[in-house]
């Protein structure tokens, strides 16, 4: 079996793991509750992963005349759903809204098996050098069967969290940490032995200033978009928009290289389909570099600091919560006094 299909085997199956793990961070309660009373912003959220993605992504490819599987691997990148770690920690640490952000994450990857599929044949058929792409029988099968599976895997790990005791529960998260700790040495093993999937991920030809500028454009582009949307809706609570534009930001990293890797091996020439991987494993990285420092500074502005308070900011809350407490204190004295005098007359 050749090592860049080993390699996009053992991405899924980590994948699969992971999302279990998520699934037990999951309860049927939690996405009711928030399904009941937040659906204006779970749609906005989904249409914008669905329909302004997509979109955006074939303004890109058209704007910076994108060879064919360049513009494959940007499709692609912008049908997949929202990552529910990724995004829900990034809400929790602005102090956002994170049951929004989980199940909005979760809806758009249950939903993903149908959407994913039908935008990305839309985006196909609105490709502006659809001549490229007349001789590829898409493999929707394959997709529809990879995104099923990654439902199933959340769906798994809620049920692990209904069933299991807390004990057992840990049990299960550790020694899966540990296994994904160990396929992730094995996903750079197997990639560093594939030599043309490395010249492809770490591009350096004559377009390299147009490469890495429309995945630049897009990654900046696609959440700067919630903005405007958030206020068009007249979604004013700032822990919903924070939510909304981080599950729009953090796409999931794994999914679009499972799908380009097992979806496109038989359908494309080599070449093109060493590019299209290439740029799918890379796309998380580079999501990274731009995603960070952009939370970086939505965190000092909602939280006051980066990392940590420094030691005068944490020494005067300090003190403010001692007074806060010997007030307290005193009223209570004051009131058990009162009830007393009361008591004596």
């Amino acid at each position: 079996m050749p090592t860049d299909t080993i390699l996009s085997y053992v991405i899924t199956g980590s994948l699969g793991l992971l999302l279990t793990i998520v699934g037990t961070k999951i309860t049927y309660h939690d996405l009711k509750d928030t399904i009941t009373n937040k659906k204006k912003q779970i749609s906005l959220i989904t249409t914008h992963n669905y329909l302004f993605s997509p979109a955006l992504a074939i303004i890109i490819s058209n704007t910076f005349n994108l060879d064919f599987p360049r513009s494959i691997a940007l499709f692609v990148f912008s049908v997949v759903p929202s990552s529910p770690s990724a995004s829900s920690v990034f809400t929790m640490l602005t102090k956002g809204d994170v049951p929004l952000a989980m199940t909005a994450s979760v809806i758009s990857m249950v939903s993903s098996f149908i959407l994913m599929p039908s935008a990305f044949w839309l985006q196909l058929k609105l490709y502006k050098n659809n001549n490229d792409i007349t001789s590829i029988q898409l493999p929707y099968l394959q997709i529809v069967g990879i995104l099923t599976f990654f439902t199933c895997a959340i769906s798994f790990g809620m049920v692990l969290k209904r069933k299991l005791s807390r004990n057992y529960l840990d049990l299960y998260k550790k020694y899966t940490k540990r296994a994904m700790f160990l396929s992730i040495i094995a996903i750079i093993i197997l990639f560093s032995m594939t030599t043309q999937l490395v010249h492809s991920a770490f591009y350096h030809g004559p377009d390299w200033v147009i490469h890495y500028t429309s995945i630049i454009s897009f990654i900046i582009i696609n959440p700067t978009a919630t903005i405007i949307t958030t206020r068009v809706f007249c979604i004013n609570d700032t822990p919903e928009r924070d939510a909304i534009f981080f599950t729009v930001l953090r796409k999931n990293p794994a999914i679009p290289m499972a799908v380009a890797a097992l979806s496109f091996k038989n359908t494309v020439s080599d070449e093109d389909y060493y590019t299209i991987v290439g740029i799918e494993f890379i796309l998380p990285f580079i999501m990274d570099l731009i995603s960070n420092p952009i939370f970086l500074y939505i965190r000092k502005k909602r939280v006051g600091y980066f990392c940590c308070k420094n030691k005068e900011e944490s020494q005067l809350h300090e003190e403010l919560q001692q007074e806060v407490k010997e007030v307290n204190q005193e009223n209570q004295d004051v009131i058990e006094e009162n009830q007393a005098n009361t008591l004596y007359v």
